[in-house]
């Protein structure tokens, strides 16, 4: 068998301005099973084929069995690739589409014999042999697959999405069959595929991609428990984890919820320079000051929201007729205008401690809702210490969103609520509910206690595990630009 090792390897296409691929950097083992796994286009499969020998390297080395590979051809790379598209011929009988590479090689007759009755024992396929393509199931047409690829006897098999042209009870035993073959097989197999659920149990370790790079390396264990970051917390697990913008506040952290919203892109270019923190925008308007209004206008102190009685007259009526309270930016372009931003009064805010609640990007801005205060485990405590008074981001995984009953409340009291539930899935075992908690959506995955069914609108009371609770750093913008995309939104604890 052989290890395959990649050193910075990278990929991009003629015309394109960035990288497919870009610094990939792994050691797979002798006899490993790896996948690749993330979001389409995060070049996963661009990987594989460069491994294969189907796409050019463009930066970096590709080394098979301790050789130099990058100009090596397909053929001579030791290799055996399964498609997704199982790639049959359909003139050809099973036993000809499986014997064909090997007849290619000019391999004895008894031989290629050999290997294609012993493949077939193996894959429970010797009764379709003498059968074509048309006549198989997709089941059948990707074990075919398997087969062509098993009786090349390759020190490394490469597999691309196979099971995804499969349904679901066939893709859960297709996986069985898969893992089984290759503890019969040995051979070092590398498997890319967008499905989370096929790398988590399929794989001795998994690389979870995004646009290109590598962003972290680990068992499906250490993949699931210790995500590297929000990325990787937030793509590996099913249904997905939940997050919430918080504010760490000494052995607390302050939730809350958030909506976007779509604002006037002067208002939001406002907020921006000004770094000004509202909660209701409603919109923009210039009108003409007098020299009298003008004057009011630079002598009043915006820090506290006010509005000049001489200029609030002119500002729009609200339904009950009164003026409506707002923020304002005086501009001085020559034409004794000034330009009101407005906000309802009652929901806004510039008190220091709120700076960093609310976000603008382009012309969308984060909305804080409803908060809690929930405690920090006692083990966490020293390493939330540095983020005191800012703002992270907390995650907990919905089968950790559990009942609270027992010692789950006992133990994390502030943490429970009740959840009105609006989406109720039941999964035989167990139900995963979607609801609201702090503002926000939420999800929890619970099991079903005495045949007692939870419907849409029933309210259920819930707490956190916060043993088993994340925290995720919040980039600046300056990091943004400059991170790695691996560091981006590292986790905290």
């Amino acid at each position: 068998m052989a290890e395959v090792i990649l050193k910075d390897v990278g990929k991009r296409y003629e015309g394109s301005p960035v990288n497919a691929v870009s610094e990939f950097n792994i050691h797979i083992e002798d006899r490993e099973f790896i996948v690749f796994v993330g979001p389409s286009g995060c070049g996963k499969s661009t990987t594989l084929r460069m491994i294969a020998g189907l796409e050019d390297i463009t930066e970096g080395e590709l080394y098979i069995d301790g050789k130099l590979c990058n100009d090596v051809t397909p053929k001579d790379r030791g290799i055996a690739m399964v498609f997704q598209s199982y790639a049959l011929y359909p003139h050809m009988t099973v036993y000809d589409n499986m014997a064909f590479g090997l007849k290619i090689q000019k391999l004895p007759k008894s031989e290629i014999e050999r290997r294609v009755t012993e493949a077939a024992r193996i894959l429970e396929i010797t009764e379709l042999l003498q059968r074509k393509p048309r006549a198989l199931s997709g089941g059948q047409r990707q074990r075919v697959a398997l087969g062509r690829a098993i009786v090349r006897h390759a020190s490394v098999v490469l597999m691309d999405e196979p099971l995804s042209n499969l349904d679901a009870k066939l893709r859960v035993q297709m996986r069985s069959e898969i893992i089984r073959l290759h503890e019969q097989m040995g051979a070092t197999t590398i498997y890319v595929t967008h499905d989370q659920t096929e790398a988590m149990t399929m794989a001795t370790r998994i690389v979870v991609m995004d646009q290109g790079y590598i962003m972290q390396v680990g068992s499906p264990i250490e993949i699931y428990h210790k995500p590297n970051n929000l990325f990787v917390a937030s793509f590996i697990g099913s249904p997905a984890m939940n997050f919430f913008h918080g504010i760490v506040r000494g052995n607390k952290v302050e939730l809350f919820g958030q909506t976007k919203e779509e604002v006037d892109p002067k208002l939001a270019e406002y907020i921006k320079v000004e770094g000004t923190e509202i909660t209701k925008p409603i919109g923009h308007y210039e009108f003409a000051l007098s020299k009298e209004e003008t004057d009011a206008l630079r002598e009043s102190d915006d820090a506290d929201n006010s509005i000049p009685e001489e200029i609030k007259a002119k500002l729009p009526l609200r339904e009950d007729g009164e003026a409506r309270e707002g923020i304002w930016k005086f501009v001085d372009n020559g034409k004794k205008t000034a330009e009101a931003l407005f906000v309802e009064l009652e929901t806004f805010s510039i008190d220091k401690a709120d700076v960093e609640y609310v976000r603008v990007d382009d012309n969308t801005i984060l909305l804080p809702g409803e908060r809690k205060s929930i405690d920090i485990p006692k083990a966490f405590q020293s390493e939330l210490d540095p983020y005191d008074n800012e703002m992270v981001i907390f995650g907990i995984r919905p089968e950790d969103v559990r009942y609270a009953v027992g010692d789950i409340v006992d133990e994390n009291p502030t943490t429970a609520a009740e959840i009105h539930v609006d989406v109720a899935e039941l999964l035989g075992h167990e139900y995963i509910l979607h609801g609201d908690y702090c503002g926000q959506r939420i999800v929890s995955k619970v099991p079903v206690i005495d045949n007692h069914s939870i419907r849409i609108g029933d309210k259920v009371k819930v707490a956190f595990d916060m043993m088993k609770s994340h925290f995720f750093k919040i980039d600046t913008e300056e990091e943004k630009k400059t991170l790695p995309l691996a560091e981006q939104g590292k986790v905290i604890i």
